[in-house]
């Protein structure tokens, strides 16, 4: 499944592991606003048999990494069998974005094209977190072309009409 399948929630992390006997698990975050997530009273996990709803018991961040208890999930076991399995947040709970902030899941499946020709370039398949800046993958002719995502290149994103502009570096869409 894709984050594109659940229309009003968002991606915010995925279960890596995981923590201690009690049923916590160890969630890699998708956002850098890690804070805002602890306080949540319900957060989602996609299974293979779908998004359930799970009540968030006690959250808190450790190296980067969010640690939750869920209060149904209470053993070791449960948990471990919830490896690999995303993190979601209903829309209408996330934080509220500062002008040109966007979050991945609306970047996804944008057409990019070239500033002034108006060329499409292809389009956005995922974002790649970086410690510099995040590089954006794009299916152009079949192929993956990883773009850094600076303002130098990157220069409009109108997310509603799925359109990202940019001044491609020179040859790497040959």
């Amino acid at each position: 499944m894709s984050p594109q399948d659940y229309p009003d929630f968002t991606w915010v992390g995925t279960i890596q592991n995981a923590h201690g006997i009690l049923g916590e698990v160890k969630v890699y975050p998708q956002t850098e606003n890690l804070e805002h997530y602890l306080e949540m009273a319900e957060l989602w996990i996609e299974t293979q048999q779908g998004c359930v709803a799970h009540q968030l018991k006690r959250g808190r961040i450790h190296k980067n990494r969010w640690i939750f208890q869920f209060s149904t999930i209470v053993t070791r076991n449960q948990a471990e069998e919830l490896k690999g399995c995303r993190v979601l947040v209903a829309d209408e709970l996330l934080p509220p974005l500062e002008e040109d902030e966007y979050f991945y899941h609306e970047l996804i499946g944008c057409q990019v094209i070239e500033q002034g020709s108006g060329d499409s370039l292809g389009v956005l398949k995922s974002v790649i977190q970086t410690g510099a800046n995040d590089v954006y993958v794009i299916e152009f002719q079949h192929k993956e072309v990883l773009l850094p995502a600076s303002p130098n290149v990157v220069k409009h994103i109108d997310t509603e009409k799925k359109i990202i502009e940019i001044d491609p570096i020179p040859g790497i869409f040959e």
